[in-house]
């Protein structure tokens, strides 16, 4: 582009100014300004998440044994009441949860809901801190490719790290999330690392338009490519219907999967993990004990398998919305039966639905 000039007059003294340099010059400070203002504004609403579990140390073949493991993560206040959304793959197995604001305040956290097939999961806290500020949840379907973002969150422990990107992408999944929902993530090239993990991403409005989810990554670092799952998919999922928690990690066995571990049928799924005190160890699911590698995929073996629910078996990937819509469904009270596969024989155990 030619470099356009004008001559300005008076006060000037007839030299010559760079439009295009002053015009991006005052865009540039108005940006600065703007993003450090909101990221003022949004920081109160931006917590840290601690965790802590159980997981099996050791190596397959050898003496295992179960360890304590922490993890980080983000998430994002968003009523007064103490309702936080972050990813469910960060918190669905804790033991224990412990939030911390921008301020040092903390507070225990339990998990009220979390969809799987869409990483999001909503945490209540066991007491607010005063002064706390709730974030706005905006319209993501507003969001369009080439609108600036930022993200939020803790990488690698850093307290309410700052990057700034724009969305690159709408990717919408041919599933539904718990027969409802279409799943849908922004993709956005504003820096996501280990951390980040359900923190939020906001509009140039301070309002928060998805939660971050996962990147995709050829060395475990950010290359530009990352997924946040849209606010408006996560409100329906856990704000605006009954969600649910079973306190289980689980892993769809499938084709050659269900091959190689003798699967009675073409599909399964494997209860890797169990937390205490969840609905799934109160009705007796059974975590694994073994670290195993089967193709690309790091497992944990035997633990119970999931044939089937309420007579709906797990064949395919299809099958999976078909009894999250069933278990929706169930009012509290009700009976649950579990067709599944422990130590190669074929059991059933029953429960009832309802809460925690």
């Amino acid at each position: 582009m030619k470099n356009i000039t004008t001559r300005k007059q008076g006060l000037a003294g007839g030299k010559f100014f760079p439009l295009i340099l002053l015009i991006a010059l005052m865009a540039g400070t108005a940006g600065g300004q703007t993003v450090s203002d909101l990221f003022k504004q949004i920081e109160p609403s931006v917590v840290t998440i601690y965790t802590e579990e159980k997981v099996v140390s050791g190596y397959p073949g050898m003496d295992q044994v179960m360890m304590s493991s922490r993890g980080l993560g983000t998430g994002v206040l968003i009523s007064a009441a103490g309702d936080i959304l972050t990813a469910a793959h960060g918190v669905n197995t804790a033991e224990s949860i412990v939030v911390g604001f921008f301020d040092g305040a903390t507070a225990s956290a339990r998990i009220v809901g979390t969809v799987g097939s869409a990483d999001a999961a909503l945490l209540k806290l066991e007491t607010v801190p005063p002064g706390r500020k709730p974030a706005l949840i905006g319209n993501s379907d507003l969001m369009k490719t080439g609108d600036q973002v930022m993200v939020v969150g803790s990488p690698f422990g850093a307290q309410r790290n700052l990057s700034v990107g724009y969305i690159s992408g709408r990717q919408v999944s041919e599933n539904m999330a718990s027969g409802l929902s279409q799943l849908e993530f922004l993709q956005t090239d504003a820096a996501i690392n280990k951390g980040n993990t359900g923190g939020p991403m906001f509009n140039m409005r301070g309002e928060v338009v998805g939660i971050v989810s996962h990147v995709l990554s050829q060395n475990r670092g950010f290359e530009g490519i990352g997924f946040v799952l849209s606010s408006n998919v996560a409100k329906k999922l856990l704000m605006e219907q009954d969600p649910h928690w079973a306190g289980i990690e689980a892993f769809l066995l499938k084709d050659n999967m269900a091959k190689v571990l003798n699967l009675p049928q073409p599909g399964g799924i494997l209860v890797q993990s169990v937390t205490p005190y969840s609905p799934a160890e109160r009705m007796g699911l059974k975590g694994g004990i073994i670290s195993a590698v089967i193709g690309e995929h790091e497992l944990i073996l035997g633990g119970d398998i999931i044939l089937g629910i309420d007579g709906i078996p797990v064949m395919r990937d299809a099958d999976i919305p078909m009894i999250q819509r069933h278990l929706s469904s169930l009012p509290a009270g009700q009976s649950i039966r579990l067709d599944i596969l422990r130590d190669s024989r074929r059991i059933t155990i029953e429960s009832k639905a309802g809460g925690q």
